[in-house]
Protein backbone atom coordinates (compact mmCIF):
# COMPACT_ATOMS: atom_id res chain seq x y z
CA UNK A 1 0.00 0.00 0.00
CA UNK A 2 2.86 2.34 0.86
CA UNK A 3 4.55 1.52 -2.41
CA UNK A 4 1.38 2.37 -4.31
CA UNK A 5 1.09 5.69 -2.47
CA UNK A 6 4.74 6.59 -3.19
CA UNK A 7 4.29 5.63 -6.84
CA UNK A 8 1.22 7.88 -7.14
CA UNK A 9 3.09 10.77 -5.54
CA UNK A 10 6.01 10.39 -7.93
CA UNK A 11 3.64 10.21 -10.89
CA UNK A 12 1.91 13.40 -9.74
CA UNK A 13 5.24 15.21 -9.29
CA UNK A 14 6.52 14.19 -12.72
CA UNK A 15 3.26 15.20 -14.44
CA UNK A 16 3.29 18.62 -12.74
CA UNK A 17 6.82 19.23 -13.99
CA UNK A 18 5.65 18.40 -17.51
CA UNK A 19 2.98 21.10 -17.39
CA UNK A 20 5.25 23.76 -15.96
CA UNK A 21 6.09 26.60 -18.33
CA UNK A 22 9.14 28.71 -18.64
CA UNK A 23 8.67 32.34 -17.61
CA UNK A 24 8.16 34.59 -20.60
CA UNK A 25 11.03 36.91 -21.30
CA UNK A 26 10.18 40.45 -22.23
CA UNK A 27 11.68 41.93 -25.32
CA UNK A 28 13.41 45.26 -24.88
CA UNK A 29 11.00 48.11 -25.47
CA UNK A 30 11.44 50.04 -28.63
CA UNK A 31 10.75 53.72 -28.52
CA UNK A 32 8.01 54.93 -30.82
CA UNK A 33 9.19 57.33 -33.48
CA UNK A 34 8.65 60.94 -32.51
CA UNK A 35 5.54 62.46 -34.06
CA UNK A 36 5.95 65.65 -35.97
CA UNK A 37 3.62 68.44 -34.86
CA UNK A 38 2.05 70.09 -37.85
CA UNK A 39 0.61 73.55 -37.33
CA UNK A 40 -2.27 74.58 -39.56
CA UNK A 41 -1.52 77.23 -42.11
CA UNK A 42 -4.76 79.05 -41.39
CA UNK A 43 -5.20 80.03 -37.75
CA UNK A 44 -8.33 78.57 -36.18
CA UNK A 45 -10.45 81.27 -34.59
CA UNK A 46 -12.90 80.43 -31.83
CA UNK A 47 -16.55 80.57 -32.75
CA UNK A 48 -18.14 83.85 -31.74
CA UNK A 49 -20.59 83.64 -28.88
CA UNK A 50 -24.20 83.75 -29.97
CA UNK A 51 -25.89 86.86 -28.71
CA UNK A 52 -29.31 86.15 -27.26
CA UNK A 53 -31.73 89.02 -27.51
CA UNK A 54 -33.90 89.20 -24.40
CA UNK A 55 -37.36 90.58 -25.07
CA UNK A 56 -40.11 91.72 -22.70
CA UNK A 57 -43.86 91.29 -23.06
CA UNK A 58 -46.76 92.31 -20.82
CA UNK A 59 -50.16 90.63 -20.88
CA UNK A 60 -52.78 88.52 -19.11
CA UNK A 61 -52.48 84.80 -18.57
CA UNK A 62 -54.95 82.83 -20.67
CA UNK A 63 -53.79 79.36 -19.53
CA UNK A 64 -50.99 77.75 -17.52
CA UNK A 65 -49.73 74.23 -18.24
CA UNK A 66 -47.85 72.70 -15.32
CA UNK A 67 -44.84 70.51 -16.10
CA UNK A 68 -45.14 66.73 -16.01
CA UNK A 69 -41.66 65.27 -16.27
CA UNK A 70 -42.95 61.69 -16.45
CA UNK A 71 -44.87 62.55 -19.63
CA UNK A 72 -42.15 64.96 -20.86
CA UNK A 73 -44.55 67.93 -20.75
CA UNK A 74 -42.85 71.29 -20.29
CA UNK A 75 -44.34 74.18 -18.32
CA UNK A 76 -46.10 76.61 -20.67
CA UNK A 77 -48.03 79.84 -20.44
CA UNK A 78 -50.55 81.10 -22.97
CA UNK A 79 -50.56 84.89 -22.82
CA UNK A 80 -52.79 87.57 -24.35
CA UNK A 81 -50.90 90.82 -24.84
CA UNK A 82 -52.47 94.22 -24.26
CA UNK A 83 -52.91 94.63 -28.04
CA UNK A 84 -54.91 91.35 -28.20
CA UNK A 85 -52.13 89.28 -29.74
CA UNK A 86 -51.78 85.76 -28.29
CA UNK A 87 -48.41 84.27 -27.45
CA UNK A 88 -47.27 80.87 -26.14
CA UNK A 89 -44.22 80.71 -23.90
CA UNK A 90 -42.28 77.71 -22.67
CA UNK A 91 -41.14 78.34 -19.11
CA UNK A 92 -37.46 77.49 -18.72
CA UNK A 93 -36.59 75.22 -15.79
CA UNK A 94 -34.33 77.97 -14.46
CA UNK A 95 -36.95 80.72 -14.87
CA UNK A 96 -37.42 83.03 -11.90
CA UNK A 97 -41.01 83.90 -10.94
CA UNK A 98 -42.06 86.69 -8.59
CA UNK A 99 -45.38 87.85 -7.19
CA UNK A 100 -46.48 91.50 -7.12
CA UNK A 101 -44.60 92.02 -3.83
CA UNK A 102 -41.32 90.70 -5.24
CA UNK A 103 -41.38 87.36 -3.41
CA UNK A 104 -40.27 84.29 -5.32
CA UNK A 105 -43.14 81.95 -6.26
CA UNK A 106 -43.65 78.71 -8.19
CA UNK A 107 -45.49 78.29 -11.47
CA UNK A 108 -48.41 76.73 -9.59
CA UNK A 109 -49.16 80.17 -8.05
CA UNK A 110 -49.82 81.75 -11.48
CA UNK A 111 -53.48 81.76 -12.44
CA UNK A 112 -55.72 82.81 -15.28
CA UNK A 113 -56.21 86.56 -15.79
CA UNK A 114 -53.08 87.49 -13.78
CA UNK A 115 -51.30 90.38 -15.47
CA UNK A 116 -47.65 89.49 -15.89
CA UNK A 117 -44.43 90.84 -17.33
CA UNK A 118 -42.32 88.17 -19.03
CA UNK A 119 -38.70 88.36 -20.13
CA UNK A 120 -38.04 85.79 -22.83
CA UNK A 121 -35.85 84.90 -25.78
CA UNK A 122 -36.47 83.07 -29.02
CA UNK A 123 -34.61 79.74 -29.07
CA UNK A 124 -32.86 78.32 -32.12
CA UNK A 125 -35.89 76.10 -32.71
CA UNK A 126 -38.14 79.17 -32.80
CA UNK A 127 -39.84 78.64 -29.42
CA UNK A 128 -40.34 81.55 -27.00
CA UNK A 129 -38.57 80.61 -23.74
CA UNK A 130 -39.49 82.57 -20.61
CA UNK A 131 -36.60 83.32 -18.25
CA UNK A 132 -38.33 85.68 -15.83
CA UNK A 133 -41.98 86.18 -14.91
CA UNK A 134 -43.28 88.93 -12.64
CA UNK A 135 -46.92 89.29 -11.56
CA UNK A 136 -48.08 92.91 -11.87
CA UNK A 137 -50.73 94.56 -9.72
Amino acid sequence: MKKLFVLMMMLGFVSSVCFAQQAATTAPKQEAPALEVVKPEVPIAPKPAVQIEVKTVVGKIEAVTLPDFAKKVKAQIALVQDNGEKMNLIVAVSAMMFDSEGKEIGIDKLKKDDKIEVKYYVSTSGANKATSIKVLK
